[in-house]
């Protein structure tokens, strides 16, 4: 019985099913908005009899995912089914082949850390509490914080073509989230440095080979359907809502508003979910767009403290896991309890790595990791928020909290286990208070 527990297949089989159930459950009656877009945009690759690539035209999405929801389709129309269904078993599928036998693997042989049955099942109920309604929802980014995470582990990893696959998975979560991006350039500047150290070209070429297999097609697709050059999703091409660019409208909207959420919800007229600033911070109107970063530069000075502020919220609300469904069916739910739970995790979670600290400060995947959730921090602290936006920070906090030993905390100092109940409480309490100042700020 015990070899059958620890069996891989077992495991993926198991993992699997439950993804299934959890799908069924939080099946919605349509596709909305983003997800509808997303659809929309699949349509470019033709439809199930013919092939059109340079057909697909986005300036502000990246073709990977919507050409992956277009052979879903294609296998929908062959098999007479319905997308919905084609997407909840490819979704339960690669959710459970990460969860069980990829990630694993990789933490292993990067970080010597083994995921016993226990902690891969507790890991997955984690993802399914917070975020269960986003697994069926087509919209990639949790598979673009899966392949970030392992990109920045593979970099490390003692793997054949491990340097490959990590620059496949960075350039898939880079061009289904560009915000990602500067991820990117940390990973070419990691492996020019050691290039200039070691004087041998192996590893870069090995990465440069996996970022192009997804890169590549991108770049034709710029140049071909819209006449740009660059390998990446440049999304700051063209005006988006009034401004002239996706930065600035984000920017400029990102001192207006501390959270962003959609409604499905029946009894909102408005299904835009639109947190505002408070009165005391409100420091442009509600019509302003900037015209140039120098513009927001220039804001952002005369306005520090009230600017330092807004961005905390929105750091705040980034992390703050208030419902666990991309599109909210009850508007009016606070979310306390399941806030509350995210912050538990996130605290013990904090107070792991503390531990923890002398033991993985000296790993080169622990310091290259904190610099990548810096810059996954840097371009969304001063945009309008969603939680989607730091997946792979909640993420991280989750791998952590699954490797708490009460036996390593018991043997801590008196003091260091006072401080730490007092560092969780804290949390807790100020979570519940910014949640009620966030929820009266609900336009």
């Amino acid at each position: 019985m015990d070899n059958l527990i620890h069996n891989k297949y077992v495991q993926f089989v198991s993992i699997f099913i439950l993804f299934i159930c959890v799908n069924v459950y939080y099946i919605t009656d349509d596709f909305y908005y983003d997800v509808r877009k997303h659809i929309k945009l699949s349509n470019g690759f033709g439809n199930g009899h013919s092939f059109t690539p340079f057909k697909y035209f986005s300036y502000y999405k990246g073709y990977f995912f919507p050409f992956i929801i277009n052979i879903l389709f294609r296998i929908t129309v062959l098999f007479h089914t319905k997308l919905f269904t084609t997407y909840i078993v490819f979704s339960a599928a690669i959710t459970s082949l990460f969860n069980t036998i990829i990630m694993p693997k990789i933490f292993f042989k990067t970080l010597n850390l083994s995921f016993t049955p226990t902690k891969i099942l507790l890991l997955v109920l984690m993802q399914i509490i917070f975020w269960g309604g986003y697994f069926v929802q087509p919209l990639g980014d949790i598979f673009a914080a899966y392949m970030l995470l392992l990109a920045i582990l593979l970099l490390f990893a003692d793997m054949k073509y491990s340097l490959i696959i990590a620059g496949f998975f960075i350039a898939v979560a880079i061009n289904i989230r560009p915000s990602y991006q500067l991820c990117f350039y940390a990973f070419v500047i990691y492996l020019v440095v050691d290039f200039l150290k070691s004087k041998k070209a192996k590893k870069i070429i090995r990465f440069g080979i996996g970022a192009s297999i997804v890169l590549l097609p991108q770049f034709a697709l710029n140049v071909v359907s819209m006449k740009v050059i660059t390998p990446f999703v440049y999304v700051n091409s063209k005006p988006y809502n009034g401004a002239s660019s996706v930065l600035l409208y984000h920017l400029s909207d990102g001192l207006k508003f501390v959270k962003y959420e959609t409604s499905i919800d029946e009894k909102r007229t408005n299904p835009q979910m639109f947190y505002g600033v408070s009165e005391y911070f409100k420091i442009i109107e509600a019509e302003k767009k900037f015209k140039s970063v120098g513009e927001w530069l220039t804001v952002v000075q005369q306005n520090f403290v009230a600017v330092t502020t807004i961005y905390s919220l929105h750091l705040f609300n980034a992390l703050n896991q208030t419902h666990n469904q991309l599109y909210i069916t009850n508007s009016f739910e606070n979310g306390y309890i399941l806030s509350l739970l995210n912050w538990l995790v996130i605290s013990i979670a904090v107070i792991v790595l503390i531990i923890n600290f002398e033991k993985i400060k000296s790993q080169k995947a622990f310091l290259f990791s904190a610099i990548c959730l810096f810059l996954i921090i840097a371009p969304v602290a001063p945009t309008i928020v969603e939680t989607r936006f730091l997946l792979p920070i909640h993420f991280l906090f989750y791998f952590a909290f699954v490797f708490f030993s009460y036996k390593q905390f018991v043997q801590k100092s008196f003091k260091f286990k006072i401080l730490s109940v007092a560092f969780v409480t804290s949390i807790l309490i100020l979570s519940v208070f910014l949640n009620e100042y966030n929820f009266r700020l609900l336009l």
